[in-house]
């Protein structure tokens, strides 16, 4: 079990690394959108591994509790983003999915992605909050899914000539104050910027010091894909060499730029066939 979100992509490219395109949420059902579920290929890869009719059930809320049947897609309907040029595993699969009007869902617009040109017009730096929801597996619900929202802070950027380390892997991901959980695989990461600003200034002679409210702005970082843990000694017997692994309290999040990317070139062939 992972979680999935929504992303609503146009076909219309802009270079995130100069453009700042606006950020309203747009209605998901104008012609020029189309919607893309993501999750985490490994997510998908247990599936594959332990589903016997090769199907992803979404567990997705409506008004009255959880759908019921819930909607089914094909694993060989996703499409899993490959490894970089560098070889780094990206991780992330995508495919197609509109929901129906009674599912209690929302899309979160690609024009929102914190893309370079964003990060640099908004001062987004180390220290911030981020904010990430999805499936703790131990309370997903009874009747209706029961998302958990994580909070912490951005620790470390993604740096291409100092990928993370996982496992095997190599990544060109973000690191994160906050604790991964089973089922949060494949939540989307959030960076939002201070709803209180101070302002320092001098007004006929004095000095004063302003604080300003303002609704929070999220923008989305990649996507949570797993921890890190460490290893802590086993103290209960120190003739035995068993080495005990606990959570190091930081996740790795995978750069949005390949789901960008992979989406926005995505939107355009659908369109193209439509």
């Amino acid at each position: 079990a992972g979680t999935a979100f929504l992303v609503s992509c146009c076909d219309r490219s802009f270079d995130p690394d100069t453009e700042l395109p606006h950020t309203l949420p747009p209605d998901a059902d104008a012609p020029d959108r189309v919607t893309w579920l993501v999750t985490a290929s490994h997510v998908l890869d247990a599936i594959r591994r332990e589903a016997k009719d090769d199907k992803v059930l979404l567990w997705v809320n409506t008004g009255t509790g959880r759908a019921d049947p819930p909607p089914e897609i094909p694993v060989g309907d996703w499409k899993q983003i490959p490894a970089d040029d560098r070889g780094y595993t990206v991780d992330i699969a995508f495919t197609e999915w509109k929901p129906e009007s009674e599912h209690d869902i929302q899309s979160f617009p690609a024009e929102g992605f914190a893309t370079s040109a964003r990060i640099r017009d908004a001062s987004i730096g180390l220290g911030y909050d981020v904010v990430t929801p999805g499936l703790f597996y131990d309370h997903t619900g009874e009747h209706r899914n029961v998302p958990v929202l994580r909070v912490g802070s951005l620790s470390a950027w993604a740096d291409p000539d100092e990928p993370v380390i996982a496992g095997t892997n190599q990544m060109y991901a973000h690191i994160i104050e906050t604790r991964s959980t089973r089922g949060l695989s494949g939540s989307p990461v959030y960076v939002g910027l201070p709803s209180v600003t101070w302002r320092d200034g001098e007004e006929d002679g004095k000095r004063f010091t302003s604080m300003n409210f303002k609704v929070p702005q999220f923008y989305f970082l990649g996507v949570l894909l797993g921890h890190f843990a460490t290893r802590r000694p086993e103290v209960q017997d120190e003739s035995s060499d068993k080495e005990e692994w606990v959570n190091a309290g930081l996740a790795y999040v995978v750069h949005h730029s390949y789901l960008l990317s992979e989406l926005l070139d995505a939107t355009k062939r659908h369109r193209a066939f439509r």
